[in-house]
């Protein structure tokens, strides 16, 4: 009866995700502290196993749930009511969930991927923006790094003298969400003297995607591998090469349309398959053989024209992808 009832409020013309992402402009973003209505879809309903409901808007971080066992919560009241429903069904609707009996197997929302878990992260010891640093030897060469990648105005960067684990010869790239540091990726500025030393030491929530909160008044979300990369282009980085069933979920969400733009040396990563199966555009640039990701474009290029060559070679078609990836990926 609730699950029914409330489906009844959503909009006939309602767009469902492949991952079952039932997205609607969010009623509550006013309600919420916002200073204007959403416009872009950026609410969502999500009814896992069938017998449970879950609600979060990407605006302004209302959310709320409810499955067999629970009371209808106040926050979910002004959800229905927002959408629609009268206070004698808000009534009713309190009345049948304190008559379901709480059944034995319960839906586990921390399964679906909401950034509200993604919690605050502690920076390596020292950790310091670059305006506060001690200039040294080390501190120059990382600056040099940046610059010579074309980085230096691109992120929020930091820099520590810890020489544990070569966090010196490092630039730390935090990962933020809503203004809070959720993690962080330190990168090695030059060749490891061995292969036992990384070129990445990160920290990251589960299901991390770098720069999700910044798809905001934009019609393309491009998603890549790391997050230097979307930095360049205000992308979306899954932080690897391997893109997962809630980093899905949470793209899939967003009221963009989707590019991805995979590594040229990405032959073990899934995003072109991920991105083929959710009807997502793919971008493989005609890139000088030297060209091996979105950093070097911006580098060879320019930022403008490299975005543009981006969007000129977004393909849609499988059959056109399955040629050009034989090219790509070598």
């Amino acid at each position: 009866m609730i699950l029914d009832y409330v489906k009844t409020l959503l909009p006939i013309n309602i767009k469902v995700s492949p991952s079952g992402w039932h997205t609607l402009n969010c009623p509550v973003c006013i309600h919420n502290g916002q200073s204007r209505p959403d416009t872009r879809k950026r609410g969502g309903f999500n009814f896992p196993n069938s017998d449970s409901v879950v609600y979060h808007c990407f605006n302004c971080g209302f959310k709320t749930s409810w499955l067999p066992g629970r009371k209808i919560t106040s926050k979910l009241r002004i959800l229905l009511t927002s959408l629609g429903a009268t206070d004698n069904d808000i009534k009713k609707l309190v009345l049948a969930s304190m008559q379901i009996q709480s059944t034995s197997e319960r839906v586990t929302f921390d399964s679906l991927a909401i950034p509200g878990q993604w919690k605050e992260e502690a920076l390596p010891i020292n950790s310091k923006p670059l305006l506060k640093c001690t200039i040294t030897d080390a501190f120059t060469k990382a600056l040099k790094y940046l610059e010579k990648r074309s980085l230096m105005d691109a992120g929020n960067w930091y820099y520590t003298d810890t020489k544990a684990f070569n966090l010196d010869e490092r630039v730390i790239l935090p990962f933020e969400y809503n203004n809070k540091i959720v993690g962080y990726t330190a990168r090695l500025t030059k060749r490891p003297k061995s292969n036992s030393i990384p070129k990445y030491i990160t920290k990251s929530p589960q299901s991390f995607l770098f720069n999700y909160d910044k798809q905001t008044n934009v019609k393309y979300t491009i998603v890549c591998e790391g997050p230097f990369d979307a930095l360049m282009v205000n992308g979306v980085a899954v932080c690897g090469n391997h893109c997962n069933s809630r980093q899905i979920d949470l793209l899939n969400h967003l009221p963009t349309k989707k590019i991805v733009v995979p590594d040229k040396d990405g032959k073990d990563s899934n995003l072109m398959d991920v991105a083929i199966e959710n009807k997502w555009h793919i971008s493989l640039p005609e890139w000088p053989n030297e060209v091996k990701d979105i950093c070097d474009a911006v580098a060879y290029y320019g930022r403008l024209e490299a975005l543009l060559t981006i969007l000129y070679a977004k393909e849609y078609n499988k059959i056109k992808i399955k040629i050009k990836q034989k090219k790509w990926l070598r």
